[in-house]
């Protein structure tokens, strides 16, 4: 059994603690989004974190990630996809091409989609 290099062991060492960071991070939000704690948390920490959760700017900071996360908006009409638009974007674009295919339709014989969709998109990617 060969034995990792330093560099390899750290990159390891670094992923794990990325991805023990996220399950730590959902955990917490799941149990201060139910509000119920569990048995194995010691009472005090749970009344230490019922403070925290309860402080305005940890309040007024949840309120500014949970916007931002909504892209600005209120309410999120599919928040992301993992690329550079959202669902809500894609659903808006979509819209405004039906739309600018109807009028098309009743203006032209000929329809150019490829047109009608950077019209609608906002004009081409450069």
């Amino acid at each position: 059994m060969a034995i990792l290099g330093n560099s390899s062991e750290a990159t390891i060492k670094k992923q794990w603690q990325i991805k023990a960071a996220i399950v730590y991070r959902n955990f917490i939000a799941k149990i201060k989004e139910k509000g119920i704690r569990q048995g194995f948390i010691h009472e005090d920490v749970w009344e230490s974190w019922q403070r925290l959760w309860a402080d305005p700017k940890c309040v007024e900071k949840s309120k500014i990630n949970a916007q931002n996360h909504r892209g600005g908006k209120e309410v999120a009409a599919g928040t992301h996809t993992g690329g550079s638009i959202s669902t809500g974007e894609y659903r808006k674009r979509l819209e405004r091409f039906e739309e600018i295919l109807r009028e098309k339709t009743l203006a032209e014989s000929v329809i150019d989609q490829i047109e009608a969709y950077y019209q609608a998109a906002g004009g081409q990617k450069k």
